[in-house]
């Protein structure tokens, strides 16, 4: 590339010097074309050099690629599982509770009489301060369970009088569903 560079400023030098040059003046207009066509043909040979280093450089360039994001590390969950199950059912009994481990999820069937207090709740016939205590109380757990099992555990309670139903869900000590919100 330096040795195209020279080419080109010599070749500059003499089109300047035969342009500037008393003694080259009775030069025959041909010849003078023939050097500015050689100075020329050696900036264009000159250009393609530059280009192809250019598009040298940009194949060298080794492109930037984004680290790949963390993955949570695999854990055995199994063991905390089963101390989970264990404490929901100290609370609600053997009955009441259920794990869908696939779905990572804890169902609590309460006895009828919380629901007929929660419904007495839901139409205004009893203080709802006691609701928003379980739910409060039900989500600190599931904030717990995040921090010691990882995301994506729910916890939910569900109607006793229609078991498609939920009361309340709560994931990742995020409250989705409370059935309470829609009466007010």
């Amino acid at each position: 590339m330096k040795s195209g560079k020279l080419l080109v400023a010599i070749g500059c030098v003499g089109v300047m010097l035969v342009g500037c040059s008393g003694a080259e003046e009775a030069v025959k207009e041909d010849e003078k074309d023939q050097v500015e066509e050689v100075a020329q043909d050696e900036k264009d040979q000159v250009k393609d050099e530059v280009k192809k280093d250019k598009e040298e450089v940009k194949e060298d360039r080794v492109e930037e690629v984004a680290p790949a994001p963390k993955e949570e590390p695999v854990v055995d969950n199994s063991a905390m599982e089963k101390i989970m199950t264990g404490l929901f059912i100290q609370q609600f009994g053997e009955e009441a509770v259920e794990f869908d481990e696939e779905n990572k999820t804890y169902k609590l069937t309460p006895d009828e009489g919380i629901a007929m207090e929660a419904t007495l709740m839901f139409i205004g016939e009893a203080d709802k301060q006691p609701w928003y205590d379980l739910v409060e109380s039900t989500r600190v757990v599931s904030d717990q369970m995040l921090d010691q099992m990882g995301s994506g555990y729910s916890i939910v309670l569900v109607n006793p009088m229609n078991t498609d139903n939920y009361l309340l869900m709560i994931m990742d000590g995020v409250v989705l569903y409370n059935f309470m919100d829609e009466a007010e």
